[in-house]
């Protein structure tokens, strides 16, 4: 799978705008232009399954997030949590760009509600270098995507929310089948595409 992802952040941390390009197995899967004002949510994307989509959601004030698959979005978005309040928070108006655990379907604009755990600050080693870091779980039950496998992210505890690390359990789904003109069966891993002849 391949995703080019261009995402724009206020100074507020609210998306602005994103551009999410997608490709599985070498063939176009779908490609779209996402806008998030004051009060509206607006999506223009082409896809391989569904065509030409335009939608245009009202929203109750700009969005808090958008999860565009892109890992560097991930942790960006756990900037929404209030280091000052409870452990567990849960937030409404957000929007994904799929539902699917890869996010190989789509792009479109997919309303979610979800939160986060924080489960505080941790001493993170990589390759990159030594960072202190906010250690967040997202919690996904009951959600849109309810049965994603436990994620959690690391991000820079200096407010930059710059993702350091990543764990992913497995997922609670797996494949059931495979051939390289069909699809995956399992709800984990999303749909692909059909095969069309002029592919």
């Amino acid at each position: 799978m391949l995703r080019d992802v261009t995402y724009a952040l206020g100074a507020d941390w609210r998306p602005r705008h994103c551009a999410v390009s997608l490709r599985v197995m070498d063939r176009f899967v779908g490609s779209g232009w996402f806008l998030f004002d004051e009060r509206e949510a607006t999506c223009e994307t082409l896809t391989a399954l569904e065509g030409r989509i335009s939608q245009r959601v009202a929203t109750p004030e700009r969005v808090l997030a958008f999860g565009s698959h892109a890992i560097t979005a991930d942790g960006l978005m756990t900037a929404i949590f209030d280091l000052n309040g409870p452990q567990r928070q849960h937030f409404d108006n957000m929007f994904m760009s799929s539902y699917a655990f890869n996010g190989a379907t789509g792009p479109m604009l997919l309303p979610i509600s979800f939160g986060f755990d924080y489960l505080g600050i941790e001493e993170v080693e990589v390759p990159a270098g030594r960072f202190r870091c906010h250690r967040l779980r997202y919690v996904l039950e009951g959600s849109a995507v309810d049965g994603h496998p436990t994620y959690d992210n690391w991000v820079t505890a200096d407010g930059d929310c710059v993702i350091v690390k990543a764990y992913v359990s497995a997922p609670k789904t797996t494949c059931t089948s495979w051939s390289n003109s069909s699809s995956v069966a399992a709800r984990s891993f999303g749909s692909f595409p059909p095969r069309r002849e002029s592919d």
